[in-house]
């Protein structure tokens, strides 16, 4: 799976999830509304709010810098204006202060990266460098010219090599984290991704055949860079290889190679055929795991099965169809080379080809092998079991509680936010894996599960607590505002600017309750005097169709309006393109900004690209169908559907056989998903605007840090800078616009307003 470079640098793939806010903040007291003043709408005004819309519409971040200098000016009785005004300025003088911290940063970035690469080679360094140099490209003006520099050339030369070096010397978490970066580097390139993944599946395999390998391996990398820093001893609960690959055989692999026909890219079985033994070899050159297969302790035997493997990949014709006879052949010759050679358990083997076929396809196509599908339904049955916890890892990698959920079963037995789960029914987490621990605390409703923490007790102090909790299904909200105002999950003061009737909500996901809360977020608004919304669609990850529909549905009144459309195999289309329902449309004409960044994928981005086309036609004589703006970055580009099928009674596979195609003002329509050697993808917001890696990784921090106002009185805890010193974060939402960490939020709510003080909002006209 691709991750974002901001986050593979930045290490916050974890508080992608975690970003509500903190702090109690008072609800207004009265309606939200603009002062009535006919001055407010007068022609310099008005046309500078079109210029300022203009520009932010055509794109170019400068233009939209050079109106803030040119603000008409207001009487003294404009509130609104003066309101406008005074954002203009913060917002100015915080895109002056990015650019001053870029070329700071840029230094100090360069100068450390020289310094390191003149020190005696490490693994750290290695690792540190790539770090740095990844910022360092965010940091300039073309990263692929910034790539042909000789300082990142040269880190990239380097840490190539001692990835390939640790590789050969089977240091594969080493080579991991190198080939990771490295691929987070030149992701456009796509040089090193081939080799990220390659050794993504040398540590799959270790976790699955030789856990305690890998967490030796762990050890000795935490060791590396902080001898000191204790590291939890290993922890052998949980399932043995053999139960989990308990009920695998030759029909279940056929059977899903015989799915992989089903893809839409009409990927060709040969290549298939390749990946399955490509990944079986892999396998087999995979030295740690001689420590559970005495076979690849027989350095003869290894070489004999890897020549088979290659003559075998090498006799198979490119672009080929490959009868399912033909399969059954080569899987009978794979299993007698196998017994006369290495001697690998069956099972195992079978695991791996599987994976190996099905991993040609695309990120997205996987077997959910016997094992992992009570966990595969589980998350996608639209509801959760269990206690009610967003889990994490600590510093020292104990198995800490980020959140609990507001009024679930943890909250109410008494969990709170950074308590360390030491034991789970009496069964010692230490060393436990997240994915190991959550099977432990979930399980049927209405069942008892015994959870032991570890809690501060001031002055060096640690209790230890123990809580029987009653499993239930969970409601987890998905609808969020800018502030929250009560312990409750649904407890929010939705406006960012109270007395502008400016709205804020952020949408985490879409579940099946997305658009119910939603529905009732913005009733809440509209009773105190709704002018305009930001709908901060950032780090949403996607979800059910559905909801996207019923979601975009609410902002377009155009009578049978396509939202978009899918499309499989050949090309062939859908019978019923999802379309627009004006009688759903309950925010229809109300001015919008959607924050969307290169975190919103999926459903996200359906919501996003079908608004974008409306925000600029979608009425009969093309006009806009909403006075709405994108603004962020562009988009994951995740636009394909999935399809599961059973094999059998107890596996399934999850085969891509669609993409999504979202309406587009220029092409007619624009396919969403990012495709291999795809140049465009995703959606591309009208207004770019850049947020430094630096600022994005304090912003989130303070999401973070503010979600357990009600759980925990603890400080905000503190982000390490470049030097790796503490910076003391902030758990205040307003320090997101005040400090300038957030310029996308700050330019959405100016561009919204100045609509608002234009006049162009309904309720605004109304009152005028």
């Amino acid at each position: 799976m691709r991750f974002p470079r901001a986050a593979l640098m930045l290490g916050l793939a974890a508080a992608f999830t975690i970003v509500s806010v903190r702090g109690v903040h008072a609800q207004p007291t009265a309606p939200a509304k603009v002062a009535a003043s006919g001055a407010a709408t007068s022609s310099a005004l008005s046309i500078w709010s079109d210029e300022l819309w203009t520009a932010a519409r055509i794109g170019p971040e400068p233009r939209l810098r050079e109106l803030l200098n040119q603000i008409p000016k207001a009487e003294a009785d404009q509130v609104e204006w003066n309101r406008v005004t005074a954002t203009a300025a913060r917002l100015k003088a915080n895109f002056e202060k990015r650019e001053t911290e870029r070329t700071a940063r840029s230094e100090h970035l360069s100068k450390r990266i020289t310094e390191t690469l003149a020190k005696e080679p490490s693994d750290k360094q290695y690792s540190d460098t790539l770090r740095w140099a990844t910022e360092l490209q965010m940091l300039a003006p073309d990263r692929e010219v910034a790539l042909q520099t000789p300082l990142i050339a040269e880190v990239i030369k380097r840490a190539s090599s001692a990835a390939r070096d640790a590789e050969n010397r089977s240091d594969w978490l080493i080579a991991s984290e190198l080939f990771y970066r490295l691929h987070a580097l030149t992701e456009e390139r796509g040089t090193y991704k081939p080799d990220m993944e390659r050794l993504n599946q040398r540590l799959t395999m270790l976790r699955l055949y030789v856990p305690q390998r890998l967490w030796e391996l762990r050890r000795d990398r935490a060791m590396k860079d902080d001898a000191q820093k204790p590291f939890p001893a290993y922890n052998p609960i949980g399932m043995g290889y053999q139960e989990r690959l308990a009920g695998i055989d030759d029909r279940m692999v056929l059977r899903a190679m015989l799915k992989t026909t089903e893809h839409v890219d009409k990927v060709p079985m040969s290549d298939v055929a390749v990946g399955a033994l490509t990944a079986v070899r892999t396998m087999v050159t995979t030295t740690d795991l001689k420590a559970s297969f005495e076979g690849l302790n027989k350095d003869a035997a290894v070489r004999e099965m890897v020549a088979f493997l290659d003559s075998e990949i090498a006799g198979i014709p490119q672009n080929s169809a490959i009868p399912l006879d033909k399969l059954s052949t080569m899987l009978s010759r794979l299993a007698r080379k196998n017994a006369a050679t290495v001697d690998l358990p069956w099972p195992a083997v079978l695991h791996e080809f599987g994976n190996g076929a099905v991993g040609e396809l695309d990120e997205f196509s996987a077997i959910i092998w016997p094992d992992e599908l009570r966990r595969f339904d589980r998350t996608t049955q639209g509801r959760v079991i269990g206690i009610g916890v967003q889990l994490e890892y600590d510093d020292q990698q104990n198995i800490r509680v980020a959140a609990p959920i507001s009024g679930g079963p943890a909250d109410r037995a008494g969990i709170r936010a950074s308590d360390v789960i030491s034991k789970v029914n009496g069964a010692n987490t230490l060393g436990m894996g997240l994915d190991q621990a959550i099977d432990l605390i979930t399980g049927p409703v209405n069942t008892d599960v015994v959870i032991t923490v570890q809690r501060d007790a001031g002055e060096g102090k640690t209790d230890e607590v123990e809580f029987p909790i009653r499993r239930a299904v969970i409601d987890v909200t998905t609808v969020r505002g800018w502030k929250r105002i009560e312990r409750g999950e649904r407890d929010w003061d939705y406006f960012i600017d109270p007395e502008g009737g400016v709205g804020y909500v952020r949408l985490s996901q879409f579940t099946e309750t997305t658009t119910r809360d939603f529905d009732v977020a913005v009733a809440k608004m509209k009773a105190k005097g709704l002018n305009a919304l930001i709908l901060d669609l950032r780090y949403n990850p996607g979800g059910l169709l559905d909801e996207a529909i019923k979601m975009s549905q609410r902002f377009v009144d155009v009578e049978n309006g396509t939202l978009l459309r899918t499309r499989g195999r050949g090309g062939i289309e859908t019978e019923n393109p999802e379309i627009t329902d004006p009688a759903r449309a309950t925010l229809a004409h109300i001015p919008v900004a959607i924050l969307i960044n290169e975190n919103s994928a999926s459903a996200s981005e359906i919501v996003s690209g079908a608004l974008r086309f409306y925000t600029h036609t979608g009425r009969p004589d093309n006009s806009p169908a909403i006075r709405g703006i994108v603004v962020g970055q562009r988009s994951y580009g995740k636009g394909s559907v999935q399809t599961v099928t059973p094999l059998g009674e107890s596996a399934k596979t999850k085969i891509t056989i669609q993409y999504y195609f979202v309406p587009d003002e220029v092409k007619s329509e624009r396919i969403v998903h990012r495709r291999p050697g795809a140049k465009d993808w995703g959606i591309v917001p009208d207004l770019a605007v850049e947020i430094l890696p630096k600022q994005l990784g304090e912003g989130l921090a303070i999401r973070r840090n503010a979600d357990v106002a009600f759980q925990n009185v603890q400080a905000p805890k503190p982000l390490k800078d470049l030097d790796g010193d503490e910076e003391p974060t902030s758990n205040n939402p307003d320090d997101l616009l005040a400090k300038g960490l957030d310029l996308q939020l700050e330019s959405a709510l100016l561009l919204l307003q100045a609509e608002v003080a234009a006049g162009r909002s309904p309720q605004v006209r109304a009152a005028r």
